[in-house]
C-alpha cells in the first residue's frame, strides 16, 4: 500500500507546469518572488495559477527579501495566495509573522547539526516548517536554490510535519524518503530543464517514486 506525501513544487513561473504538477499530484504550488531569483514568478503567471486552481494552495516564496517589499508584494497578492514561505532567520521574521500571522507563514529552516524536537518547538503554532540546504554565493547566504541536500540524519528526530526540500531529484528521492518518511516533499532545481523551466520525463519519474512509494523504489 503506497505511503501518502504531500509535496509542493516550487519555481514556477510558467502554467503549463503547473497544470502538469497538479495533474500528477502536487499540493503545494509555490512562486518565487524574490528578485535575484532565476526563478521569478510573474503577477500575470501568479493570477493564473490561481484561477486555474482556486482549490490549491499556493506558496509565495521570498528570501532575505526587506521586510518592505514583502509586505508591498503580499498586499498585491494576498487574494491570490494562501501562504508565505521565508527564512526562519530572517531579521525581521517575528515582524513578518505578527504582520501576516503565523499559520500563513511557512518558515523554512537550515539545518547545519542535528536537530531536535525542542529545536523547532517555537514554530509549533505555524502550518507547516521546511528544511532545505542554504545556498552561499560569494560569501552571501542566500534562501535555498543550492542544488545540494543537507545531511539527512540533521531531521531525523523531528517528529512533527515538515517539508524536506534541498537537491530533491528523481535519482535521490527514495533515499530521502527511506531515510525520513517525511510528512512531505519540496522540489525545484530537481526537476528542471533551465530555471523556471520544468523538465516533464523529470517531473513525471519523480511523482512515479513518490506516489508509488515504496512499491517503486528499490
Amino acid at each position: 500500500m503506497p505511503i501518502r506525501f504531500y509535496s509542493k513544487i516550487c519555481g514556477l513561473t510558467r502554467i503549463e507546469d503547473a497544470r502538469l504538477a497538479k495533474s500528477l499530484g502536487a499540493d503545494f504550488l509555490g512562486m518565487v518572488f524574490h528578485p535575484a531569483s532565476e526563478r521569478m514568478c510573474t503577477i500575470d503567471v501568479a493570477l493564473e495559477i490561481r484561477q486555474s486552481f482556486p482549490d490549491s494552495p499556493r506558496v509565495l516564496v521570498f528570501g532575505y527579501d526587506e521586510k518592505e517589499y514583502i509586505f508591498e508584494i503580499y498586499k498585491k497578492l494576498r487574494d491570490l495566495m494562501s501562504f508565505v514561505q521565508v527564512p526562519s532567520d530572517h531579521p525581521d521574521f517575528k515582524e513578518i509573522c505578527e504582520v501576516l500571522t503565523k499559520p500563513k507563514v511557512f518558515p523554512v529552516i537550515y539545518p547545519t547539526k542535528k536537530l531536535l524536537e525542542q529545536d523547532v518547538d517555537s514554530f509549533r503554532e505555524h502550518s507547516i516548517i521546511l528544511f532545505d540546504t542554504p545556498k552561499v554565493q560569494n560569501g552571501v547566504k542566500l534562501a535555498g536554490g543550492s542544488g545540494e541536500p543537507f545531511p539527512w540524519e540533521f531531521v531525523k528526530e523531528i517528529q512533527r510535519p515538515y517539508l524536506l526540500a534541498g537537491g530533491l531529484n528523481p535519482e535521490n528521492l527514495c533515499n530521502a524518503l527511506q531515510a525520513l518518511e517525511p510528512f512531505g516533499v519540496d522540489v525545484s532545481s530537481g526537476i528542471e530543464l533551465s530555471p523556471g523551466i520544468k523538465d516533464e520525463s523529470k517531473l513525471r519519474k519523480f511523482y512515479h517514486i513518490l506516489n508509488g512509494y515504496p512499491e517503486n523504489c528499490p
